[in-house]
């Protein structure tokens, strides 16, 4: 009996006399997963973010062109008449529209890629902590002005997750921390944009009703256009940069999120 007790491991029992000696379990084969089998989406966000930059970047240009030659003469009451333009400028620009307009879709189509492979990266975790399915997280960011929340609340509760995750790996939190005040800042700066587009709706209103009050006869827009050029200025300036910090704001997150998978993956 000794000889048979010696040869089991530890937390086997003891083998009574004249038994035969156990036979030994196979172990359940373990399910597939761990860190290892995240997907690195560090190649990913680069190219998302240079389409994001590109689409900006021809966007602006393109719009400077359209200001230099329809709203400043009209704000500088020279007429209706559009400034001319240099042809190389307006091969520019059109050139930069072309550009701007599959940068965009690029952008987009990358964007929901990362948002089902960042979600589904996390179910590898073994701490867990992320609510929601993949599934669940990608086809709820198609829903109208819901989605402006759920991003916020997807990429908050991601970061939170690998957070646990660098936690329990003895790993510094890194720039995980800076995710939450940022999505809030987008939140801000989606409220704001809302503020502002509603202001200068009532604003224009306002300013159309009370002309056409003054000159007692029905609205003759010649006499208005450049005040409406005017806000139409101002509006499209503070959206461009409500946009810009809104923008900023989630693709840094985005990019803190998949450098902390990553460094996850590779810890293993």
């Amino acid at each position: 009996m000794d000889e048979q007790n010696q040869n089991l491991p530890p937390s086997a029992p003891p083998v009574a006399p004249g038994a035969p000696p156990p036979v030994a379990t196979p172990l359940e084969p373990q399910p597939p997963g761990g860190p290892a089998q995240m997907a690195d989406l560090t190649t990913l966000t680069i190219w998302m973010i240079v389409c994001v930059i590109v689409t900006y970047g021809f966007s602006i240009i393109s719009q400077a062109i359209s200001l230099s030659r329809f709203v400043v003469p009209q704000i500088l009451e020279m007429g209706a008449k559009p400034a001319p333009v240099h042809v190389g400028f307006q091969f520019f620009g059109s050139a930069g529209a072309c550009i701007a307009a599959p940068a965009s879709i690029a952008a987009a189509v990358l964007w929901f890629i990362w948002l089902y492979k960042s979600a589904k990266n996390l179910t590898f975790l073994p701490e867990g902590g992320y609510p929601y399915s993949a599934g669940l997280t990608f086809g709820l960011m198609f829903v109208p002005l819901f989605n402006i929340y759920w991003l916020w609340r997807v990429l908050t509760q991601e970061a939170d997750a690998l957070l646990r995750a660098r936690a329990a790996r003895s790993m510094h939190p890194g720039n995980l921390p800076r995710v939450r005040p940022l999505m809030i800042g987008y939140l801000i700066g989606i409220v704001v944009a809302f503020v502002v587009a509603i202001g200068m709706m009532v604003m224009l209103l306002s300013t159309a009703i009370s002309q056409a009050i003054r000159a007692g006869e029905a609205m003759n827009p010649e006499e208005f256009i450049p005040g409406f050029m005017t806000y139409g200025l101002i509006f499209g300036a503070v959206m461009f940069i409500v946009n810009t910090a809104v923008t900023i704001c989630q693709y840094l997150s985005i990019w803190y999120i998949t450098v902390a998978m990553r460094d996850i993956k590779q810890s293993g």
